[in-house]
């Protein structure tokens, strides 16, 4: 992260939905007051720069002793972000919630307790989808990537709403797909 007071920068060339700057300012301004997302500091073709957060990555706290509490944080997270009106979007019909679609400690700055998010970042993917996407995207993350932090998924599964299935592969299992997360 860039030292404080300076801004942190992000390319856009390359791309694979062929999100603009507009639509990745527009994903993370609608969220703006309700979400930790970052303030747009300047915006050229090609590169959008942002505010710096003080804070600790995500992906940091979850190889500590802290990772129960970041993932049921992130679990949290994920409620507020799904109850933002996502009427900003430009094709939002009513149905769906406002989804990530890079959601998990990868795109989030933690305090270093792992209990407050101050930032949730990379929006070019955001859209209207199924409240699952991100569960199941965080999930996955620390599947693959965290292997030895497996145990702590429940508190992800702790810190969403009541009534949800414990597990991604319970909720494949009740839409009948198959195979093993």
């Amino acid at each position: 992260m860039p030292p404080r007071g300076q801004h942190g920068h992000q390319g856009l060339r390359g791309t694979r939905r062929r999100r603009t700057p507009s639509s990745r300012r527009s994903g993370a301004s609608g969220a703006r007051g309700s979400l930790p997302v970052a303030t747009v500091v300047d915006s050229q073709p090609g590169v959008l720069t942002t505010a710096y957060v003080d804070g600790v990555p995500g992906q940091d706290l979850i190889g500590d002793a802290v990772a129960a509490a970041v993932l049921f944080t992130l679990g949290r997270m994920l409620t507020e972000l799904q109850s933002v009106p996502p009427d900003f979007l430009p094709a939002h019909d009513g149905t769906g919630v406002l989804v990530h679609h890079d959601f998990g400690p990868n795109n989030a700055v933690l305090d270093q307790g792992g209990t407050t998010v101050l930032l949730l970042a990379d929006w070019e993917w955001c859209t209207l989808g199924d409240r699952l996407t991100d569960l199941s995207w965080c999930e996955f993350i620390v599947r693959m990537h965290h292997t030895d932090q497996v145990g702590a998924l429940p508190a992800l599964w702790d810190g969403t709403p009541p009534g949800r299935p414990g597990s991604f592969v319970s909720r494949r299992s009740s839409r009948g797909c198959s195979g093993t997360a």
